[in-house]
């Protein structure tokens, strides 16, 4: 997903590896050329069923939170996310 601010666009990538615990996680990694890469994750204990779209709103929430957005800019993200999110289930 790429997010245009401030003249720079944002690259967001999610991962969904398996542990070898068996835990399965959900990563969301946020990059922009003169930005630190910022990443965050979210696991999924055994007992839950596994569920992408909710790991990517909660590693999503953590790593703009980790990056110190303010509410304004952080709302461009979730727009980009959820016009993602509606083309897929469009597909």
């Amino acid at each position: 997903m790429k997010v245009n601010l401030h003249n720079k666009v944002f690259i967001v990538k999610w991962r969904h590896p398996v542990l070898e615990s068996g835990i399965r996680i959900t990563e969301c990694s946020v990059k922009a050329e003169g930005w630190s890469e910022t990443v965050a994750s979210t696991r999924c204990s055994k007992k839950e069923q596994f569920q992408k779209d909710r790991g990517r709103k909660i590693s999503l929430a953590r790593v703009l939170k980790e990056m110190r957005l303010p509410k304004q800019e952080r709302k461009f993200f979730w727009v980009e996310y959820l016009s993602l999110k509606k083309s897929l289930i469009e597909a």
